[in-house]
C-alpha cells in the first residue's frame, strides 16, 4: 500500500510539472529546424507562435499597460499577416485555406499560452517573466523587425 501512495504521489508531481510548459520554447524550435526559413510550414509556424505570444501578451497587458498592449497588438498582426503570405505564396494556399489555418493555429497557440502564462503566475506571480513566453517575446521581436 505504501508503495502505491508513493508512486501516486510521484505521478502527481511528474504531472504538475509538466503542465508548465506546453510547448517547447521558440528558440529550441528555431534551433532544430535551422533551415526554417527555406520551409514555408516551418516558417508560417514561428510566426504562428509570435502571433499567438503577443495576443497572449496584449489580453494580460491591456489594463494596466495599455500602451505596451497596442504595441503587442500590432506585433501580433504583422507575424499573423506575415504566416498567411507565407503560407499563401510558399504552399500555394486559398485565402479560405490560409484563415482556416491561421484561426485553427492561432486559437490553440493562444490557449497553450494562456494555459502556462496562468500556472506560471500562480507560482511566481509573474506571465512572461524568468520563462519560455518572455524568451518567446523577445525573440519574436527581433522577427517581426526583421520583416519590416
Amino acid at each position: 500500500m505504501k508503495k502505491i501512495i508513493e508512486s501516486l504521489i510521484l505521478c502527481l508531481m511528474l504531472t504538475g510539472n509538466v503542465f508548465a510548459d506546453t510547448m517547447k520554447p521558440l528558440k529550441n524550435y528555431m534551433d532544430e529546424n535551422t533551415k526554417y526559413y527555406n520551409d514555408p510550414v516551418t516558417l508560417s509556424y514561428i510566426f504562428k507562435r509570435c502571433a499567438s505570444v503577443y495576443l497572449f501578451a496584449t489580453a494580460i497587458t491591456k489594463d494596466k499597460e495599455p500602451k505596451s498592449s497596442e504595441s503587442f497588438l500590432k506585433a501580433h498582426y504583422k507575424s499573423s499577416d506575415f504566416a498567411a503570405q507565407v503560407l499563401k505564396e510558399g504552399m500555394k494556399w486559398s485565402d479560405q485555406e490560409v484563415t482556416k489555418s491561421i484561426t485553427t493555429d492561432l486559437k490553440n497557440m493562444t490557449n497553450l499560452y494562456i494555459n502556462d502564462g496562468n500556472i506560471f503566475f500562480a507560482k511566481t506571480g509573474k506571465y512572461m517573466m524568468d520563462n519560455y513566453i518572455g524568451e518567446d517575446i523577445s525573440l519574436c521581436k527581433g522577427l517581426v523587425e526583421a520583416i519590416n
